[in-house]
This record gives C-alpha cells, structure tokens and sequence, in this order.
C-alpha cells in the first residue's frame, strides 16, 4: 500500500485507523510515522511577507514582515504556546523565503530550527509548513516574475524537506497562489506591478510550475510527505461574457487547475491563455508534469464575500446572531463543496475566520462545528479547519502606507478576525489577549470526538 493509498483509506474510512488494521500494521513495522490526525484542528499566525524595497522599482514601499512587525521572532515560544493553549492539533506555519534563502543556493534555517522543534517535540503540535506565503527572496526584483523562479523554490522545497526530514512531514507548495496572480499581474500591488490579464497567465504559469516543482522535490526527499494546498477560489470578469463552466472553473482556480492537471490540451482555458499572448509550448510543459497535492486546502473569508458591505456577516444586528452565522456558514459550505467537486480531493478549509465582535465570532465558530458535522454526515470528505489568524495582526496596508507606525494597522476585520486580540503597549509591544472565542474554538475541538 503506498502513501495515496493509505490516505484514501483514512479518509474513506470516516477517518477511523481501526477501519484498517492490517494497513496500520504494515506501516508500523517499517517505521515510526509522523502523526497524522483523524481531523485536522488548526490555527495560523499570519505571516505575509514581501521583502522588495528596491526604490527604482518599489518606490518608497517597506518591508512587510509581519513577523517582525508583530514581533515573532522574538516571541515564538509565547505565541506557540497560545496556539497550544486553544487545543488544535496542528499550525500553518512558515519561515520567510527571504531570511532562509539570503543568497541563491545558501540556505540559513537558524530561526526556524527552535521553533519546529518546539512545535513537534514539546508540544505535540503538527506543523504543516508554507513554503511561500506570496513573498519571494529579495534578489528576485521582479518577484514571481523572474526567471528563476519556479526551479528556485523547487531546490528550496526539497531542501527545507530534507532538512526536516523525521520531524516535519506537512507542507503546502503556496499560499494562495490565485491571489499572487491577481495582486502581482492584474492589479500591480506586489512585484513586478503588472496590470493586465496577460500578465496575469503569465505569473500563473510561473507559479503553476514552480508548485509542480515543489511538490516533486518533497516527494522525492520524504516518503511520507502530506501535502496539503492552500487555494482560493475566485470569480473574474475578464473572461468572455459567454465563457462556459469549463471555462470559468479553470480560470477561478488558476494556477492550481494547470498546476493540478485541470488544464490539458483542448482545454477551453488553455485556448484563452494563448489569446492573452502565452505561448503553446508554455503551456505544453504541464502535459507530463503536473502534480496534485494530497488534500486541497481551501480559504474562505464570508466577512471578505458575500458580507463585506456590512463589514461582517451580522447584517448590523438586523436579524439574530446564530441565524447569520448559520447562513454565513452555509456560504463557505457552498463554497468547500464547489472546490471539492472540481478538484475531487479530500479537503481542508485552511483558512476562515468572520466576525468585528467577539460574539460574532462565538456564533461563527458554532456554526462552523454545525457545517463540520452536516458535511462528513454526507460523506464530504472534508478533514479539517483552520481558524486564521490566531491572533489579530498588521494589515497588509502597512507596505504601502510607509509614514504610519505598524500599530495604526492592527483593525479587524475581512481575514484579520483574531481568536485573541492585541492590545499595543506603551513601550510599541503588541499583548496578545485571549478571549471567548478562543475558548469556544477551544470547545468545539473538545467536542470532536462526537462528529
């Protein structure tokens, strides 16, 4: 039995090891395995970070590293702990690509070494390590854009595999690579700052195949890699008015539809890559060298769409409180099923989070336990949550704005829906409060064992 085989039966099976004794006892005689949970409950510490500060090509935009902005690196241990106090079994986790990889080809995993230890060893908490969290290492100017690019973090993937190889067997090739093409090619807010759809294909054949390349270097480095994506899913209004299902599926889900084999020849979406200006032979790579992750990872914000005019889901008091979180659930429930019939792969919601108040919040956190049971009751082979972020944080804004101090960008809100908040301190620290919504995410993962 290999390694697909085992987490098809895992899943298929309601989750449950004793649904196959015999597969257990055959992995067990060859090695101890990393820990892999019946489902995943899991947090995030946001961590976007874009390191160009070039001022020809970047203007007077700064270092976004939120991070070192919220002062994680200092404080890792502490943060860690409150990840662990919640009670979830696993952490999107990262370390910035530009600190690991100062130099092409020169790799510094100092920082990152306590941490993961820390994680796996007194915790007992799964890191499921970004590679990318939209970011590239400084001496890429041009970003994704460069040519270097994919074959770049392709090394870097296998290298931080092997590194951590017997310790860490979770990662995730990208975060969110739909919106890299959108905020890099489409609306020139991160390196290089283009601004047309064909830019747009081209950064997402970029990114396709570096995400290709990644998830063979893991696999080839560690056997028993889980690989777990982290898409979204979005609607574009650039594509012809007539665009067909076909069509309009691939484009929301791009890069991942080309990078995952959703995108062959003849494919409607691959026609419309070349009327942008990409070449066939751009294209043609991906024939033979797709890949797709073990469990696709799917992020969806209701705060962000479809109730972002009223800043959150609660319709400003207008109707009761578990009543819009049950239909601000049954929006990413939606959403989760959508994305899973398309890709049809075990799937994760890998980021959510809704809510201005703390209330909001609790009322969210109940329903999305009601959509959890709802789901695998109907045999969605749906396999965790990860509420994002774990606490509130600098909003990305702080690149651009370069004149304000980083606590005038702590306000919630869209994604920034923290289980604790922050109160910034008069010597510039950022005190990190817990408060009820921990503690009801802290319930419905107690209550786990009754899905």
């Amino acid at each position: 039995m290999n390694r697909r085989e085992f987490i098809a039966l895992t899943i298929q099976g309601a989750f449950a090891a004793e649904a196959f004794p015999a597969a257990l006892s055959r992995l067990k005689s060859t090695r101890t395995p990393l820990p892999q949970p019946k489902f995943y409950w899991g947090v995030g510490i946001e961590n976007c970070w874009i390191a160009q500060t070039y001022p020809l090509l970047d203007g007077q935009r700064r270092l976004l590293d939120v991070f070192l902005q919220m002062g994680h690196y200092d404080r890792w241990k502490e943060d860690l702990d409150l990840a662990a106090a919640t009670g979830v079994n696993c952490i999107r986790y990262s370390v910035p690509w530009y600190k690991a990889e100062p130099q092409p080809g020169v790799y510094d995993w100092s920082w990152i070494d306590k941490p993961v230890e820390y994680l796996v060893n007194k915790l007992k908490i799964i890191p499921i390590m970004d590679l990318i969290h939209y970011g590239t290492p400084s001496w890429m100017q041009s970003g994704v854009l460069d040519p270097r690019f994919p074959e770049a973090i392709g090394k870097y993937a296998g290298a931080m595999a092997a590194h951590f190889k017997g310790l860490v067997n979770h990662y995730s090739p990208a975060n969110e690579p739909g919106l890299t093409c959108l905020f890099c090619g489409l609306v020139g807010r991160w390196p290089p700052y283009r601004k047309s759809v064909e830019d747009w294909g081209r950064i997402g054949v970029q990114v396709a195949k570096s995400m290709v390349l990644e998830m063979q270097a893991i696999r080839a480095a560690i056997s028993d890699a889980v690989i777990i994506s982290v898409d979204p899913w979005f609607s574009h209004n650039f594509l012809p008015k007539d665009a067909s299902e076909k069509l309009r599926n691939a484009a929301a889900a791009f890069p991942s539809s080309l990078a995952y084999g959703k995108v062959q020849a003849g494919h409607p979406f691959a026609a419309f890559l070349i009327q942008q200006g990409l070449h066939p032979a751009e294209l043609a790579w991906f024939h033979k060298q797709t890949a797709q992750p073990d469990i696709l990872g799917f992020n969806s914000y209701p705060d962000i769409h479809p109730f972002n005019k009223d800043g959150d889901f609660t319709r400003r008091g207008k109707v009761p409180l578990e009543q819009v979180a049950k239909e601000a659930a049954d929006f990413v429930k939606k959403k989760i099923r959508e994305a899973q019939a398309y890709f049809s792969l075990p799937i994760y919601l890998t980021e959510t989070s809704a809510g201005l108040t703390t209330p909001a919040k609790v009322a969210y956190i109940n329903a999305l336990y009601e959509m959890t049971k709802e789901l695998r009751g109907k045999g969605v082979p749906f396999v965790g949550i990860n509420w994002w972020p774990l606490f509130d944080t600098i909003q990305w804004d702080y690149r651009e704005r370069f004149r304000k101090p980083a606590k005038d960008f702590i306000y919630p809100g869209g994604w920034n829906n923290g289980l604790c908040v922050i109160e910034a301190q008069p010597d510039g620290q950022f005190k990190r409060v817990w408060t009820p919504a921990a503690d009801a995410y802290k319930a419905i993962i107690k209550r786990d064992v009754r899905l």
